[in-house]
């Protein structure tokens, strides 16, 4: 670990902020002491709360779209060095293992950078000018373990010339991203480009998401059973790519249970972190820090009457067989730990199959807070079938994931989601809203305020579904004619161009043959479509009963987006007459265009209650059905996240095998 040591040796084993150019020491309010995988001495965290002093002073920042060129070009030019440093720092913190690593995350780095200095090249061609922008701020909460999903949301606003603020909660990312952020300084990043913030705060902890896998008839069951097996490894069941689901129709459940049993009992092998052919393997190391909650989620599924099949007692990953939907075991658990742990179900019917699927997919919906990357959080189903007509049917029936695979394993699935994100356009119009985070775990909230919001929120689910099969241009056709709202039409106007190029891939322009041999070339997916709905409710909290232009801005933007709006009002903030009347006018100008959905109930409408903001949070945190919160105040800071379309909106992509034949994996 020479050249992670060299990094940990110049700053004495302290990790704080970091910013290019650098600035003095800022003063330090706490410290945590972390002691790592591999590395003789722990680290010392450094938190300080004046860490963004410079977006406090310059709220717009210009960036010369050459040098940011040039800086990536240099940085692209020094992939396979600082990929080693970035392993190593990956190793000591997420205790993944480096054969994995080497064999699939460093290609996905490299194109990483590929792209983004691709997409920088041509955004300085059509754009000469050096123009004043907000940096980025890319929230890293404390449950985020996938370091390129960061990395990619990094690597997005580089290639577009903008700089990003990243803060990072996250204790198991802090190392690595520092040592991203020491790398890209080293490479040349120009000032202000950069900029790393340790964050020390709790947010809830239990938020996490997780992927299932559907084998239907006809099938290769011996590709489908080595591509999950190695699926449930990837990256040691750290991040929402781990199939924590694996559907499989009832004729096949027996040969697919002696194939895992197969590949698991030739599996225990070498199952360290430094082991160099763990790629070639089917078994994997359990992260110390993850051990005992994950040997209890085994444990209650052996007294549930599971069959635990595993490479060894020690080692993963673990395949539970012999349980349904409604054991007390599947039941009770509302989000799956995290690590290398599958739960096999059988079903009967395909639509018995999609029932189930849906059912794990909304008791994991929740409804996020502005700052957290809502449409591109990797929640991603792969089908398994032979039947190219059959998968495209289910395909279009799995509501509520964000990457959808068919006959692919989760390297390729993982890799070609990500390149595709880093290859789309970044949203022009971006309204000032904060994100609404929860100060700890959201079991502990007020339950009659979430039943009371959860009540409010299912009310208005027959005028969303109605909504949102309008199109477009219909719904915004009910502005068009208000003269109060003129000042934001045109922004309206561009939210549609920047949905069409979220859903137009930055190769849009190259034939579907460059396409096909670009992904085989490069031992990706093919993008084959993308598609676009509304997220669902939009929960504002309002700090201040103000009608600020950023609240009208938010509010109608969502609902031409086809989501519906609901202002909630914490205890002790008095809603001013504006909002009331403001609110009514919107609600007036939509029954008058759509007569009948007055009988849907309001698009927009306030609700007041007794509770505090953060115990609002809270509750909506708790809600299993999606949508999104966010603060509406008339304080917002310059370093607060925006709200644009990719949180406005739900994106799901398909990605198709590109073989010898479509569906070779």
């Amino acid at each position: 670990m020479k050249g992670l040591q060299s990094i940990l040796f110049e700053c004495a084993h302290q990790i704080g902020p970091l910013f290019s150019p650098d600035k003095p020491k800022l003063k330090t309010d706490a410290k945590v002491e972390l002691k790592l995988c591999h590395l003789e001495q722990p680290l010392t965290i450094c938190f300080s709360n004046d860490t963004c002093e410079f977006s406090k002073n310059k709220e717009l920042l210009a960036y010369d779209s050459l040098k940011v060129e040039e800086f990536l070009r240099r940085l692209s030019s020094n992939a396979a060095a600082d990929f080693f440093i970035l392993s190593q720092s990956l190793i000591a913190s997420l205790e993944l293992q480096v054969g994995d690593l080497i064999a699939f995350d460093r290609l996905t780095y490299t194109l990483l950078l590929s792209e983004a200095l691709n997409q920088i090249e041509q955004t300085r061609l059509t754009n000469s000018c050096v123009d004043e922008i907000k940096p980025v701020l890319i929230n890293v909460a404390s449950f985020e373990n996938d370091f390129l999903l960061v990395l990619t949301r990094i690597l997005k606003a580089f290639a577009v010339g903008t700089g990003v603020v990243v803060h990072c909660a996250s204790l198991r990312l802090i190392l690595p991203l520092y040592v991203f952020a020491k790398l890209a300084i080293v490479a040349g990043a120009p000032p202000y480009l950069v900029n790393f913030v340790p964050i020390h705060k709790t947010e809830r902890h239990d938020f996490m998401f997780s992927s299932i896998q559907m084998i239907m008839r006809p099938a290769d069951l011996d590709s489908a059973a080595r591509a999950i097996v190695k699926a449930s490894s990837y990256h040691a069941g750290m991040t929402s790519w781990r199939p924590s689901v694996v559907l499989v129709e009832q004729d096949y459940e027996k040969a697919f249970y002696k194939k895992v049993k197969n590949l698991l009992s030739g599996a225990p092998g070498d199952c360290s972190t430094l082991n160099e052919n763990s790629h070639l393997s089917y078994s994997c190391a359990i992260p110390s820090y993850l051990k005992a909650e994950f040997e209890d989620h085994v444990k209650l599924a052996c007294n549930d009457g599971g069959e635990v099949v595993r490479p060894s007692d020690d080692a993963g990953p673990v395949f539970i067989f012999g349980l349904t939907p409604a054991s007390a075991m599947v039941e009770k658990t509302k989000t799956f730990p995290l690590g290398p742990s599958v739960i096999v179900l059988p079903f009967r019917t395909v639509n018995e199959g999609l029932k189930i699927a849906k059912y794990f997919g909304d008791r994991e919906r929740r409804i996020l807070g502005a700052g957290e990357y809502v449409s591109s959080i990797p929640k991603s189903a792969t089908i398994w079938t032979d039947n190219s007509s059959l998968s495209l049917q289910v395909l279009a029936k799995l509501a509520g994931y964000t990457a959808l695979g068919v006959n692919c394993g989760v390297h390729r699935l993982a890799s070609s989601f990500l390149l595709a994100e880093c290859s789309s356009k970044c949203p022009t119009v971006r309204i000032p809203g904060l994100p609404a985070l929860v100060k700890g775990s959201f079991t502990c909230c007020n339950s009659n305020l979430s039943g009371d919001l959860l009540k409010t929120i299912n009310s208005t689910d027959a005028l969303l579904q109605t909504w949102k099969k309008l199109p477009f241009e219909k719904r915004l056709s009910a502005f068009t004619s208000s003269k109060d709202l003129a000042s934001i039409l045109p922004k309206l106007k561009l939210l549609r161009d920047d949905s069409a190029a979220l859903l137009s891939p930055a190769s849009s322009h190259v034939t579907l043959g460059d396409q096909l041999n670009c992904a085989f070339s490069n031992k990706l997916l093919c993008l084959l479509r993308k598609w676009q709905e509304p997220l669902g409710s939009v929960n504002v909290v309002l700090k201040s009963g103000e009608l600020l232009p950023s609240l009208q801005e938010l509010v109608i933007s969502s609902i031409v987006l086809g989501n519906t709006v609901i202002l909630i009002m914490p205890k002790g903030v008095a809603v001013n007459l504006e909002v009331n009347q403001f609110c009514e006018s919107v609600n007036q100008l939509i029954t008058q265009c759509f007569p009948t959905l007055s009988k849907l109930g309001p698009m927009v409408q306030v609700k007041q209650t007794e509770s505090s903001e953060e115990e609002i949070s809270a509750a909506l945190a708790s809600l299993p059905v999606s949508g999104i919160s966010c603060l509406s105040d008339a304080n917002v800071a310059s370093d607060t996240a925006d709200v644009s379309v990719e949180q406005l909106c739900r994106f799901t992509s398909v990605f198709w095998s590109v073989g010898g034949d479509l569906f070779a994996n």
